[in-house]
């Protein structure tokens, strides 16, 4: 038995908002599910890079990274929320949705994390779930005016600008079409179409609008909560999620249809949950997010890709982390992966006594150039302890550090543990990567000292 009660529907929405922005969930009670992971057995990975939004360093920030998981590298660092990341055609650029200013604008930075620039400015809304139209000339997002005084939003609209950020208009007020807009906004390949979920008579279903906000049709109409469409780079298909309750259970599925609403299938089991489809850019296979749910908690949300029939699904990102927004460029920008968290000055000359500092900027910074303390199961833990005791800021301040976790290395599953650091002066989180397995000698990355020798 398949149906969708108002109840269901209700706490549906509730818990891909959360997805889309807290995470907090106060549903599914009782539920327990999370993807198993099987050995792709696909070709090689198709081209592009992948960026979505992330709180593996303590907040919401944007990072990148290869289709097959590998060079992931944070590309925001900002004590705000960074969400909702979508890449410029020629994969130079990717535009997101940050508080950083008070409510959330758009911003776009490059794709090595420099060269920020704010787009929107309207002070009393929040623009969220940007998309960029695949001849580059286009942003459309969703636009929530917020009311202070009620502290209340009005329902989201389409608005459309150029990619520099000018002639911001209203493309589609979805008031009068007695619609409420809900999670995804996508182009068709030829940027004369748009596609979104909405919520019409409290059913979230699938629709389409012109690229200048006319003949809005309806291509979806099942007992499920349709969101977040994704368009497959050849125009046939629509990607998908669906909330549905199947014999009195919730199930969160990835389905795929084809472009005049024919042929639904499913590509993801009902026994787990899985959210916001992407196309790969050969359309060979798609990524989404995972969610890890147990007793009424979103536990984790991670990274997967799957190919395009729903088969060979391979898990890209690890760890009790809360991942979200995936986007795949369909073009790739001249970067070396991982970049460094930041780019460090160098350590003052006064601070690097008995400061073994290293000659490579990245030391430290990537996974591919971690800390080696050495030392192994027995020893590497207190060598670890030990390095990070002595560790300091330029100029000797003392720092705070927090161990957010470990991960394999996909390039030799070597495992490797993140570090958190910050210190007077620099309140922005710094991210470090130590090996505590190589006896290589220890360094000090750049922009760091150490302590004096006692």
């Amino acid at each position: 038995m398949l149906r969708t009660s108002r109840l269901w529907l209700t706490v549906m929405l509730a818990v891909l908002v959360s997805i889309a922005l807290s995470f907090s969930v106060d549903s599914f009670a009782g539920a327990t599910a999370a993807l198993t992971a099987t050995p792709s057995t696909a070709g090689k990975a198709p081209a592009g890079l992948i960026a979505f939004d992330s709180d593996r360093s303590g907040n919401s920030e944007i990072y990148v990274m290869r289709p097959d998981g590998s060079g992931l590298s944070q590309i925001t660092n900002n004590p705000a929320s960074d969400k909702f990341p979508a890449w410029s055609p020629d994969g130079k650029h990717i535009v997101f949705s940050s508080d950083r200013d008070g409510r959330r604008d758009l911003y776009v930075i490059n794709a090595n994390g420099s060269g920020i620039k704010r787009l929107t400015t309207t002070g009393s809304a929040d623009e969220i779930a940007p998309a960029w139209s695949p001849d580059g000339k286009k942003i459309a997002y969703f636009l929530q005016i917020y009311d202070p005084m009620s502290d209340t939003g009005s329902p989201p609209n389409i608005y459309v600008m150029n990619a520099d950020g000018t002639k911001q208009s209203l493309l589609f007020d979805s008031a009068t079409q007695n619609l409420k807009l809900a999670a995804g906004l996508t182009w068709s390949p030829d940027s004369k179409k748009m596609a979104f979920g909405a919520l019409k008579d409290d059913k979230s279903d699938l629709f389409t609008i012109d690229a200048d906000g006319t003949n809005m049709t309806q291509f979806t109409s099942s007992d499920g909560t349709d969101l977040s469409p994704a368009w497959s780079p050849d125009g046939k298909k629509i990607a998908f999620m669906s909330a549905q309750e199947i014999d009195g259970k919730p199930t969160l599925r990835i389905f795929v249809i084809n472009r005049d609403g024919s042929n639904v299938q499913a590509l993801t089991p009902s026994d787990t949950y899985a959210a916001s489809p992407t196309w790969s850019p050969d359309g060979t296979r798609l990524i989404f997010i995972g969610l890890d749910v147990l007793n009424s908690k979103v536990n984790a949300a991670n990274v997967y890709v799957m190919d395009a029939d729903g088969n060979n699904a391979k898990q890209l990102t690890q760890e009790q982390y809360l991942d979200a927004s995936p986007s795949w460029s369909s073009a790739v920008a001249n970067l070396k992966l991982p970049l460094p968290t930041f780019v460090p000055q160098p350590t003052p000359k006064g601070s690097t006594a008995n400061c073994p500092i290293s000659p490579d900027k990245t030391y430290g910074y990537t996974e591919d150039n971690p800390i080696n303390v050495g030392g192994g199961d027995f020893g590497g833990p207190t060598r670890e302890d030990a390095y990070m005791a002595q560790l300091r800021g330029p100029k000797g301040e003392k720092i705070t550090s927090e161990r957010t976790g470990s991960f394999p290395r996909p390039s030799d599953t070597v495992i490797l543990d993140i570090y958190v650091v910050t210190y007077p002066g620099h309140s922005q989180s710094i991210t470090l990567y130590v090996n505590e397995y190589d006896n290589t000698p220890p360094l000090i990355p750049v922009g760091f000292s150490c302590a004096p020798a006692k």
